[in-house]
């Protein structure tokens, strides 16, 4: 019987030692891509929080990597983790990432020409023609 329950203990022990080790090695990529970042290797730094999020599954890593696509240029990207991230967010960090689609969206969005005023026509002054000098008139032969 004693047997049966160390037996059933092991797997579990095991996989924590795992989860441990997948935690470190995310750590690393994590702290990798945060240097990565500030040196603007936006595309190096999203392989690595890219990394660090499967290794982990952390919801705050998804932010790393959409500001990544946000510099890259790469806004619907950016919008697709961004509402990924929202979904699986703590509730005190909803309305920044809220803020942050709204703003992207902004960026997204055709920007319209400013309105035409018209404006009324000032009416041009009249101008005399030129003066010319009249010569009397020849008679006729």
């Amino acid at each position: 019987m004693v047997v049966w329950v160390l037996v059933g203990l092991g797997p579990s022990r095991a996989q924590s030692a795992d989860k441990k080790t997948k935690d470190i090695e995310a750590k690393g990529w994590f702290i990798e891509g945060q240097q990565l970042y500030k040196d603007g290797r936006y595309r190096d730094a999203l392989v690595a929080f890219e990394r660090a999020y499967r290794l982990s599954s952390r919801p705050n890593i998804l932010r790393s990597i959409a500001y990544c696509h946000e510099n890259l240029g790469q806004l619907r990207e950016a919008l697709t983790v961004l509402r990924t991230y929202l979904s699986m967010a703590e509730e005190q960090k909803i309305p920044e990432i809220r803020r942050h689609i709204r703003r992207i969206q902004e960026r997204l969005e055709p920007k319209a020409p400013p309105p035409v005023v018209a404006t009324p026509e000032t009416p041009k002054e009249a101008t005399p023609p030129p003066e010319r000098s009249i010569e009397p008139r020849k008679k006729w032969r």
